[in-house]
Formats: structure tokens, C-alpha cells, sequence
């Protein structure tokens, strides 16, 4: 369930994070503190944002925060569960739950917090007017612990999943009080993810694997394995949290090629991928290209050679195909 609501913060806030250039880390000076003010371009172009966009910006923030609330709470549930033996059904605020833990506890999470300071969260302050006004504020993450967030978050109801209900806006209040705090988490996300993989998971004998955040931030890590032939892969989201798999080849292509009018090939290569691109051949040159399959065992059946003639252009590369040109 806790998977879920991290999940779903994801996946609500990661294409705004996108939209507003947000995955960046904080600037640092030399002693580690953070230096400038990195989000003051932000408190800038917020105002120049269409009605709508603001609009996208708010409701994902408080979707994702919702999601976010419910996770913390069940997470400071189970683990005040698992060192105590004490079941807790009522809420409380977050930073309560977590005074409720043991000291060497309370002192982990606050380690595991402190490792995701090179990343921010982002507030927003939302006027309930004829025309909005957004205002960008970075809080100061990096001076305050684990327990001072919670309470901040708890105190403006930031994580209103915590407190299972969203501040509702009076109509009778006067127009400069109609305000609602409202967290854009990118910090926030990373700090689940993290107490479910150093804290939980550990406690309860299994593993956690960090989902991605955000869209992939580069190409593949591609490597190929002949001897157990398969193919393993690794690509890296805009956190620097790795997706990584692999998976077995059906089968295994040699490759190797000669000029035209030449009676020795080249010595060639294998490939698991059926087709693909050989790119540094002389331009405008005609080449004979064999393929053919390598053989698994030795009780499989003889694969037929493929061979096929191509000529290269300016771009001095050819493909080649299992299937044949």
C-alpha cells in the first residue's frame, strides 16, 4: 500500500517537475551549505504562467502530496509496529509519530534524510483571487532536520494525506487570507523511497527497488554477455536512480563483410540484435555482407548464410538484417 502512494505521487508530479526545470540539485559553496538563491529564477517566471499551467502546477502538487502524506504515515505506523509492537489507528501529526520512535530509530531516518540533501522540495503559496499568484519559495531544506520538516509540513498542511483532509478556504475570510501553502515534492519523494529501502525493508527481511522518477534523463548502458548470452541493460532517471534488466538472446547473429572484387572477408563479429548499423566504410563503396546464425549447441540445425550486396553513399555506413536486404 505504502508502494502505491509513493507511486502515485510519481507519476502526478514528475511531468510538472519536467514543465518547470525542477530536476536540479542545490547549489552548494565549498563547507556544503547551500549558496544563492537557485530558486529565485523560478519565483520569477511562476507570475508569467498562464492561469492553466498554474493551475496543472497546484493540483499535481497537491495530489502528489496527499499520496505523499499517506505514505509517511503508514510508514512511521509500521515501523513504530515492528520496534514497538504497538498498533496505531488514530492520525497524528507526522512529526508525533516519529517522537514515538525509538531514539536509535528516530536517529536513521534522520541519516536517511540527511543523504537526500543535495535535491529540494518547492513550496508554493496559492491566492484564492480573481487572478492567482503564485509565488515560489525553496524552504531551507539543508538547516533543518528530518523532525523539523515534519512539523512544518504538519503545521501548514503541506502533507494533507497525513491529516486526511485538504484546508478548506472560507468564504467570509478576507481575500489576503485566502492562501493554502501547497508542496511541489521532488525531496519529499526521494525521502520514501528511502525509509522504505534503508528502514523498512531491512527490518522486515526483504528488499525495496527504487522505481524511476521522472522522465530518463540518458541512452542505455548496453552490454553485451556472448558467454551466457544474454543482454543486460541500465538506464538512469533524472534522480540518478537506475532501471536496470536483462534478458536471455534467442539467438546470436555473425556478422563480416568485404569489398567487392575481394576474395578475403573480414574477420567479422557477433551480435545479438537481428539488424543493425555498421557505420566507418569507405563511400560509395559496394560491399558483399554475410549473416548467418551461430550455432547454440551442437545438436542444432545448420542456419543457412544470408548474403547480400550493398552500396554505401556519403554517409559511408550500411545495415544489415538477419532477414536479408
Amino acid at each position: 500500500m505504502i508502494e502505491m502512494y509513493i507511486v502515485a505521487a510519481k507519476r502526478t508530479i514528475g511531468p510538472v517537475l519536467s514543465v518547470m526545470s525542477a530536476y536540479t540539485q542545490v547549489k552548494k559553496d565549498q563547507h556544503g551549505m547551500v549558496s544563492g538563491a537557485p530558486f529565485r529564477e523560478f519565483s520569477e517566471v511562476l507570475p508569467e504562467m498562464s492561469g492553466d499551467t498554474m493551475m496543472t502546477i497546484t493540483s499535481a502538487g497537491a495530489v502528489a502530496s496527499v499520496n505523499l502524506g499517506y505514505a509517511f504515515e503508514q510508514t512511521l505506523k509500521l515501523l513504530l509496529y515492528l520496534e514497538t509492537g504497538q498498533s496505531e489507528r488514530k492520525t497524528h501529526p507526522l512529526a508525533v509519530l516519529l517522537r514515538r520512535l525509538p531514539e536509535g530509530v528516530q536517529q536513521k531516518l534522520e541519516a536517511i534524510y540527511e543523504s537526500t540533501s543535495d535535491w529540494h522540495d518547492i513550496e508554493v503559496q496559492e491566492d484564492n483571487q480573481d487572478t492567482a499568484a503564485l509565488t515560489g519559495e525553496r524552504n531551507d531544506e539543508r538547516q533543518q532536520t528530518f523532525h523539523r520538516v515534519l512539523r512544518r509540513w504538519d503545521k501548514h498542511d503541506m502533507m494533507q494525506g497525513a491529516r486526511y483532509k485538504y484546508a478548506d478556504v472560507v468564504p467570509n475570510e478576507p481575500a489576503s487570507d485566502r492562501r493554502k501553502r501547497i508542496l511541489i515534492p521532488l525531496r519529499a519523494v526521494m525521502v520514501g523511497d528511502r525509509l522504505l529501502e534503508n528502514a523498512v525493508a531491512p527490518r522486515i527481511g526483504t528488499s525495496w527497488s527504487i522505481n524511476p522518477f521522472g522522465s530518463y534523463s540518458g541512452k542505455p548502458d548496453l552490454k553485451w554477455n556472448p558467454r551466457a548470452n544474454r543482454i543486460e541493460a541500465v538506464l538512469p532517471d533524472r534522480t540518478g536512480s537506475e532501471t536496470s534488466g536483462s534478458w536471455i538472446v534467442g539467438s546470436v547473429v555473425a556478422v563480416r563483410l568485404r569489398e567487392v572484387g575481394f576474395e578475403e572477408w573480414s574477420p567479422g563479429f557477433e551480435t545479438p540484435l537481428g539488424s543493425g548499423r555498421i557505420s566507418g566504410l569507405k563511400p560509395y563503396t559496394q560491399y558483399d555482407v554475410e549473416v548467418r546464425y551461430r550455432k547454440r549447441h551442437e545438436s542444432d540445425d545448420v542456419t543457412p548464410v544470408m548474403t547480400f550486396r550493398h552500396d554505401t553513399e556519403s554517409s559511408r555506413e550500411l545495415i544489415f538484417s538477419a532477414a536479408g536486404n
